[in-house]
């Protein structure tokens, strides 16, 4: 959706997160700490990720 190339079976950490913060108007450091921060420590950052990456999905969705 981002156009971002794949390379290895997954996309460069950097180029993605730059393309998605262009795409949003967010800034690249909060996507890669989203997209590639260390995991949840309980029940509630898991709850917290999954809505994150949910809303994060949809924005990158919208036209």
């Amino acid at each position: 959706m981002l156009g971002v190339p794949v390379a290895a079976g997954e996309p460069d950490p950097a180029a993605l997160c730059a393309a998605a913060a262009g795409r949003l108007g967010r800034p690249s450091a909060d996507l890669q700490a989203l997209l590639y921060g260390g995991p949840p420590t309980d029940d509630a950052a898991l709850l917290r990720l999954s809505d994150d990456l949910d809303a994060l999905e949809r924005q990158v969705r919208q036209p």
